[in-house]
């Protein structure tokens, strides 16, 4: 769920702490310039998957009742944002659409179809969004299949495209545009996350957002507890399906005043024996991927000192490590057709005697790549002559290096 910057500002005199300011460095960083057919399909945005997640960010630092700056990304929206419009439906009168984005590039989205009954008609989906394509395109990733993407036509506006990055041939509508306040899509949505309980704390990793909150131990959150307890899991995550909302509330750790937890309004059920999330496509900005194949060379499964791969999702930067040494670069992808460009690495200057790869070689993979296609959970990078290098995904990526 977004905790958005419309909830966030009213706690902000409570929630200042390192991770927050943290948070909000590195976003500021992230500033994008951008420039900018299949048959008529007035098709839905997808209805959620079964788990689709929602989730909180953490709040914004307070300053003196100075709301934080924006950041700006792709064809200079500054967000947080929310973007409104009425969408094509193919068995209704059409979808009220509100998607609000989150500095951190988180969102949520609320998909309301006219004309059905009660109950029945309002679906609400989250995750994380990237940018592509030179800032021309934005794709929100959640948990279901592949990625719902939008052309950035100005600060203004977003045009929904089809499932391959390509406009619509159709007179009817598919644009949102900015909205003049920012709406938090606040209601209750399905979660499928890691639940981990040990110690007398609870918390949650939510596999859309990849956001970690504490877990209220009210509504139906026994029934969490109790089945989690039954199938022996002893402090080890283990996936669960959940309706949910996030609330700010102050936890086991007093002395952090007011945070975003998550509160369960319905437990659905564990996940069989699953300890990770899983994504039917992972996306390729704010994944970690981890090296499998390097060449013709397979890394075996326990190998240590093996490189990963990470990028960031304002659709500049990549990091990651050589398996010793910390790397870092620019990259420009295209969502459109995975296209990609790796321009020079950096990389630091530590001894690697113990590295799985050579980093040399491993760091020249990367800067030959022009392609970039990924298959499930699988990221095949290539160039004219075949393919150089494989990893897997692993989520939560935790923080960008």
């Amino acid at each position: 769920m977004i905790w958005s910057a419309a909830r966030a500002w009213s706690v902000v005199e409570t929630a200042r702490g390192p991770r927050a300011r943290a948070t909000l460095v590195l976003l500021l960083a992230a500033v994008v310039v951008a420039g900018c057919g299949p048959a008529e399909q007035p098709a839905a945005p997808a209805k959620p998957a079964a788990g689709a997640g929602t989730s909180a960010p953490a709040a914004p630092p307070a300053d003196a009742g100075t709301p934080p700056a924006p950041t700006v990304v792709a064809g200079g929206i500054a967000l947080p944002a929310t973007f409104a419009g009425k969408l094509p439906c193919a068995d209704c009168e059409g979808i009220d659409t509100t998607l609000t984005l989150d500095a951190d590039f988180r969102f949520r989205q609320r998909s309301r179809y006219l004309g059905k009954p009660p109950g029945q008609d309002t679906f609400v989906t989250a995750g994380r969004f990237s940018v592509s394509d030179a800032g021309r395109r934005l794709a929100l990733h959640d948990i279901g299949d592949g990625a719902v993407i939008f052309a950035v036509q100005g600060p203004d506006q977003l045009t929904r495209l089809d499932t391959s990055g390509q406009p619509i041939a159709s007179q009817l509508n598919y644009t949102l545009k900015r909205a003049p306040a920012l709406d938090a899509i606040e209601e209750p949505g399905r979660v499928l996350g890691l639940f981990t309980y040990l110690a007398d704390a609870a918390s949650l990793v939510d596999c859309a957002t990849e956001e970690r909150l504490p877990v209220a131990m009210r509504d139906d959150y026994l029934a969490l507890e109790k089945a989690y307890t039954a199938a022996g899991a002893g402090g080890t995550p283990r996936l669960v399906r959940l309706r949910a909302h996030v609330e700010t509330a102050v936890g086991m750790e007093e002395a952090l005043g007011p945070q975003p937890t998550l509160v369960v309004d319905k437990f659905e059920g564990l996940v069989g024996s699953e300890v990770r999330c899983q994504r039917p496509q992972a996306p390729l900005a704010g994944t970690r991927w981890i090296l499998t194949r390097l060449g013709d060379a397979a890394l075996p499964g326990d190998a240590s000192g093996v490189p990963d791969l990470r990028f960031d999702p304002a659709g500049e930067r990549l990091g990651g490590s050589t398996g010793c040494n910390t790397m870092s670069g620019g990259y420009d992808y295209s969502i459109a057709g995975g296209a990609l460009t790796v321009g020079s690495i950096a990389v630091t200057a530590n001894d690697c005697p113990s590295a799985a790869v050579d980093e040399t070689a491993y760091t020249m993979a990367l800067q030959r790549a022009t392609r970039a296609t990924i298959t499930g959970e699988v990221l095949v990078l290539a160039d004219e002559q075949g393919e150089l290098a494989a990893f897997r995904a692993e989520y939560p990526a935790g923080p960008q290096r």
